[in-house]
């Protein structure tokens, strides 16, 4: 049997990528259709456009997987916002009218409140998210 007319696929399909790529290198009639070096060539094309589509959905589903992690930490931290902005409105509309102790013993109180509260949400992050 000459090079021009291969017909054992089986036997190519069976080789390791090497193989084959030393077979393309090697191989003669690379031109036509049906030869071996040009069977090979296809086999190997064949298998890395199989790689390629593997490696295209690994990167779709570790892109969802940041999308859903992207909205969870936005939620965080719109929640976060909020906490501020009614401390905010405490401070502006609530805090001025107070006597000085009354002034130090809330600054006090809330920030040790809200260590507490970002300590806990911290936890949380970790636990659930990073499974610490």
């Amino acid at each position: 049997m000459d090079d021009r007319e291969f017909s054992e696929f089986d036997q190519l399909s069976s080789m390791s990528d090497e193989d084959l790529e030393k077979e393309v290198i090697q191989g003669t009639n690379l031109h036509i259709h049906m030869s071996k070096a040009s069977v090979a060539k296809r086999i190997l094309e064949n298998r890395r456009q199989k790689q390629q589509l593997e490696s295209i959905k690994n990167v779709e589903k570790v892109t969802q997987h940041l999308d859903t992690s992207n909205k969870e930490l936005l939620v965080i931290t719109s929640s976060l916002n909020e906490i501020v902005k009614i401390l905010n409105f405490f401070k502006s509309h609530w805090l001025p009218k107070q006597p000085l102790w009354i002034k130090i013993s809330t600054f006090l109180g809330g920030t040790i409140l809200l260590g507490i509260l970002l300590n806990l949400i911290a936890s949380a992050i970790a636990k659930f998210w990073f499974h610490w």
